[in-house]
């Protein structure tokens, strides 16, 4: 299955896969009025203007569009499924394309459900916000749900058992880094990352956050706790590390990885440790130096 953007050339097949489900389901749960007024909704002149605003997605099987999903800022308008893929995951997955999408401006979504959709979409998170009507003609009043939904992000601490997932990210991390190809051998890091965090996860000398959208992985960060001689400055010798920030892409300027080292900061002041320190890359320093990190200048390295 693949999800893309649709163009003009696929406005035919999308509106048979819209005609052909509304006429098909909605008579189960509506009079011939509604079923009339959903059919003119989404006509194809309505499409072809949404394929124009580039609001227009669609999911293939193969060379044949089997769904199709649209948006208007944070507003879903138009979600639907033929028939015989229904109820294999394939709307979920065009609710996730287009939750992703609109996330990159909003913190919120919304919809008008149908009856046949609306359980469909409370097992997504969304809830019914408000009540509707709209007067079909022929003494028939259509009404319906207003639902919303907080696009969450869900920041988790690690523990112990998703050992797999941070050993995996801190390769993704190391990679991305270091531009490093994926044909480059990385399985000696990967088992040295798996028993470093196998014992540090254990004895608290590392602390990791994990951050999802639902069940999507969108970044990571880490603290490495150690201790050095005590110093004047430091009288407890006890220092931290932060390394393996990441977020994805997709997910980049939303405050995320600004969240998610605040997250980290606070545990290191829980554990009355003040001398932190990172290395930053390029991208990363104007996040650091907004967060109040300053550029180290007494620091030498012998190098290899």
């Amino acid at each position: 299955m693949e999800y893309a953007k649709a163009t003009e050339k696929d406005l035919e097949e999308i509106s048979k896969v819209v005609k052909d489900t509304i006429q098909e389901i909605y008579p189960k749960y509506y009079p011939k009025e509604v079923v009339d007024f959903f059919c003119e909704l989404h006509c194809r002149k309505n499409i072809f203007e949404d394929i124009k605003c580039g609001s227009v997605g669609i999911l293939r099987d193969g060379n044949m569009i089997v769904g199709t999903g649209c948006y208007k800022e944070n507003h879903i308008t138009r979600v639907y499924v033929k028939p015989e893929y229904q109820g294999k995951g394939c709307g979920s997955y065009i609710m996730q394309c287009l939750e992703n999408q609109i996330r990159l401006q909003y913190d919120t979504v919304y919809l008008d459900a149908s009856l046949p959709a609306v359980s469909f979409y409370e097992k997504r998170g969304y809830q019914t916000a408000k009540h509707e009507k709209w007067n079909v003609g022929n003494g028939k009043i259509l009404v319906y749900e207003v639902m919303e939904k907080a696009l969450n992000i869900i920041y988790k601490r690690a523990t112990i058992e998703d050992i797999d997932i941070l050993t995996k990210t801190r390769i993704e991390v190391l990679r991305a880094a270091n531009k490093l190809s994926c044909d480059i051998d990385m399985s000696e890091v990967e088992k040295q990352s798996y028993d470093y965090y196998k014992k540090a996860l254990c004895d608290g000398t590392h602390i990791a956050y994990l951050i999802f959208d639902e069940n999507n992985f969108v970044g990571t960060g880490g603290v490495c706790f150690f201790q050095v001689m005590p110093t004047y400055h430091n009288p407890s010798g006890k220092k931290a590390y932060i390394m393996n920030m990441y977020t994805h892409p997709n997910y980049r300027r939303k405050g995320i990885a600004y969240k998610t080292l605040d997250k980290l900061i606070g545990e290191i002041k829980r554990k009355g440790i003040s001398s932190i320190s990172l290395e930053a890359t390029a991208m990363g320093r104007p996040l650091y130096e907004k967060y109040g990190f300053v550029k180290m200048n007494d620091e030498m390295e012998l190098p290899k």
